[in-house]
């Protein structure tokens, strides 16, 4: 896994929990 590609899911993922919370 690269890291832009990791960096793209972690920024997925803060995305998501914002929009939960």
């Amino acid at each position: 896994m690269s890291i832009t590609r990791l960096r793209e899911t972690l920024a997925g993922i803060k995305l998501l929990i914002d929009g939960i919370v």
